[in-house]
């Protein structure tokens, strides 16, 4: 699909890793995290030349040294994929 590593919890993808830049999934319920951290979602571009925007945005960074503030975003991600499941 895009090249990169799938996260899963349960049998349930809630992230995944490409580019070497960790991505979780997003939805209207997370997405604010996300936007106030200045984060993106992932994009890709299909071989017809169209750009493609998935449901998984880059994780902020300063989630990256709070360890206890990336186990709540998996949590929330885990919980929005279960829920599209």
């Amino acid at each position: 699909m895009f090249g990169g590593l799938a996260l899963y919890r349960d049998g349930t993808i809630f992230g995944i890793v490409a580019d070497s830049e960790l991505y979780f999934k997003v939805d209207d319920g997370n997405r604010a995290e996300y936007e106030a951290g200045m984060s993106h979602p992932f994009t890709y571009t299909r071989s017809d030349g169209k750009k493609v925007s998935m449901s998984y945005w880059l994780v902020p960074a300063e989630f990256m040294d709070d360890r206890d503030g990336l186990l709540a975003l998996i949590e929330k991600s885990v919980a929005v994929s279960q829920k599209l499941s």
